[in-house]
């Protein structure tokens, strides 16, 4: 198990196997498997990278054992409390907190815990054992039961098969990932996998009854006091304390970097702490062919500007299209079929910085928390529009269905942009709101599947998360239930799954302050007109960076971090795109209509609609049932 996933930690491994006795090895084998616990880790050192720093971790007695993915941002602040308490520490790392927060605190330590994580505590004393991940998901905990009975779990899914679990694919699950892209926790596309969620922990008991607990939840509590100049000033401390704060490591850090608002923010609050030739970034860039299909905003542009004026030192690479090599290897290192071409922008990105870094700062997150994503507009144009006279709607309507669709320049972008802003606008939130996070929606599915795959999803409703977490905050303004419903969704199991993975991949831990919960915190507070007021969005975050960040970033276009997918699959990818999806691969595979495939990719390189995204969720699909269930990998060996 621990092999299969040795990329996320080369720098150490361990094993504990703990029943009526403990058996350690610090190397490969050693360690049986037959206690009642085995804990493995692969250490990625960041925190006090001696020998005290290793993993499974135990407290003095030998009672409380731990293995721990990820970082705990205040725990000098717990350990301080500890220490007062009468609890030794034999290490300098973050981690121990988790032991003796245990022994102290018992299930009340994950009030206390601020960071990322995801570990797995076993008590010897009161025979139980925990699993937890953080609160919104930032590390990713998989778990599945064996054949055996056993229960196993694990940081990726490829580990859980290694120790026995039997891969196996999920038609409802796989339903989900054809609608969002993705699919939300808990479930996965493997059948029989899930994930823990986030804020969430697991209790296992010595006989194996396991007991889920909610021990986090974004709540909303609005007070005015938060929005305007004082709501600004709070912001901007907190970001300054969640940079401070994450930026605490024992190997070198830097960033990535698209010149956009949140990341420049975070470079420039890096530098502010730092000597500014100290701080490091890496920005990617794509090439003029690319960026004329998908009219994706060119970030070096604005990235150049920052760095010669802030004079860091600023690294940027251009993506190659080594795209067939690549793309099988993202499908492997992934595990769940997550259609986000932007997971190839973050494995380059990774792998252009994995040469000296260990870490690495993002700007992921803060669309959710501060209110950023164009599709919060396009929600509010809706309920505008739907305002308007029926006349009006109907002109508005013939004039955008004479836009183009698909195809290259930026009239093809504002046109599927508007047909897609449109398909849904005349139905009430949050229907119009979900229409904008799918490509492929009920009846696209019903045309795509095979008849004996449509009857195997059956009457699944793909939804169902999303309505249970809309159904969670039915009071909230309608921003902030959109909000929320991304947080729990689309900020987990697509964001920073495909960060998490795409970094690890290559041996780098990437931290997100703008998700600190000091800047969560401050967030929950501000009211929804501070965060989108009309058409503007970021309102209280561009108020508080006002000064820190140049004028000309804090008024640029939102661009996303993205990659030009359109202009991959008219050229590079097009003969992986004629295998894979090839009317007889189709066929083989049995789930879907090959006529319905074929019209998909007829349809798109003849320019009459944009199907790009539904053909990227089809040709991932398919690498991914051939890397983990038919276990024909197109990647090379090496993993990397």
């Amino acid at each position: 198990m621990i092999e299969s996933i040795r990329h996320r930690g080369p720098d150490g491994l361990g094993v504990a196997t703990i029943g009526d006795e403990v058996s350690v090895a610090a190397e490969r084998g050693g360690a049986s498997d037959r206690g009642r616990v085995v804990l493995a880790h692969a250490r990625l050192a960041i925190i006090d990278t001696s020998a005290a720093g290793f993993q499974p971790m135990t407290d003095e007695t030998g009672r409380v054992w731990m293995i721990v993915n990820g970082e705990i941002f205040n725990f000098r602040a717990l350990r301080a409390e500890l220490e007062a308490a009468g609890h030794r520490f034999r290490s300098q790392t973050d981690s121990e907190v988790l032991v003796h927060g245990w022994e102290e605190w018992g299930e009340g330590l994950l009030d206390r815990v601020e960071g990322m994580y995801a570990f797995v505590l076993h008590d010897r004393e009161a025979d139980v054992t925990l699993l937890a991940r953080d609160r919104l998901g930032v590390k990713p905990l998989y778990f599945a039961t064996r054949p055996d009975g056993a229960l196993a779990v694990a940081s990726e899914i490829k580990a859980l098969f290694a120790s026995g679990v039997p891969a196996a694919l999920d038609a409802q699950g796989l339903d989900t990932f054809l609608r969002w892209l993705w699919v939300p926790d808990p479930e996965t596309a493997f059948d029989g996998v899930q994930k823990l969620m986030p804020g969430h922990a697991l209790l296992v008991d010595r006989f194996g009854k396991q007991t889920l607990l909610r021990y986090w939840n974004l709540e909303y509590d609005v007070d005015p006091a938060f929005a305007g100049p004082a709501g600004a000033g709070r912001l901007r401390e907190a970001l300054e304390q969640a940079i401070s704060r994450q930026l605490v490591a024992d190997v070198p850090v830097g960033a990535f970097f698209s010149g956009g608002l949140d990341s420049t923010t975070i470079v420039e609050l890096m530098r502010r702490e730092r000597i500014p030739d100290s701080t490091t970034c890496f920005t990617i860039g794509f090439s003029e062919r690319d960026l004329a299909h998908d009219v994706v905003d060119d970030d070096l542009r604005y990235a150049r500007l920052y760095a010669n004026a802030a004079g860091i030192d600023y690294r940027e690479s251009i993506l190659e299209p080594d795209l067939v090599d690549v793309l099988p290897k993202v499908v492997w290192h992934m595990d769940e079929p997550v259609a986000d071409p932007a997971a190839l922008s973050a494995y380059h990105i990774s792998r252009a910085a994995s040469s000296g870094f260990t870490v690495l700062l993002s700007g992921m997150g803060g669309d959710e928390i501060f209110g950023g994503y164009p599709r919060y507009r396009a929600a509010e144009l809706a309920r505008h529009f739907r305002r308007a006279p029926e006349p009006l709607r109907a002109l508005a309507q013939r004039a955008v269905l004479a836009l183009p669709g698909a195809g290259a320049g930026r009239l093809a972008t504002i046109g599927r942009n508007s047909q897609k802003l449109l398909a849904e606008a005349d139905r009430q939130f949050p229907h119009d709101y979900l229409s904008f996070l799918t490509y492929f929606d009920d009846a696209a599915r019903t045309e795509l599947y095979s008849p004996a795959f449509a009857e195997a999803v059956g009457s699944a409703d793909a939804a169902r998360r999303h309505n249970e977490h809309l159904g969670s905050v039915p009071g909230e303004h309608w921003l902030h239930q959109a909000m929320y419903l991304d947080a729990k969704t689309y900020l987990p199991a697509l964001n920073l799954t495909y960060m998490d993975k795409m970094s690890m991949a290559h041996s780098i831990e990437v931290r997100v302050p703008l998700i600190d919960e000091l800047v969560l915190d401050v967030m929950r507070r501000v009211p929804p007109d501070a965060k989108l007021d009309g058409l503007r969005t970021k309102v209280l975050f561009k108020q508080a960076v006002k000064g820190l960040v140049p004028e000309q970033i804090i008024r640029r276009r939102k661009a996303g971090f993205s990659a030009p997918v359109r202009g991959w699959l008219a050229h590079e990818l097009r003969p992986l795109v004629d295998d894979v999806l090839s009317a007889s691969t189709i066929r083989r595979r049995g789930l879907f209509d090959p006529a319905a495939v074929t019209r998909l990719l007829a349809d798109f390189r003849a320019g009459r609609r944009d199907t790009a995204l539904q053909i990227w969720q089809l040709l991932t699909l398919e690498l991914w049932q051939e890397e983990f269930l038919d276990g024909k990998a197109r990647r090379p060996a090496v993993a990397i």
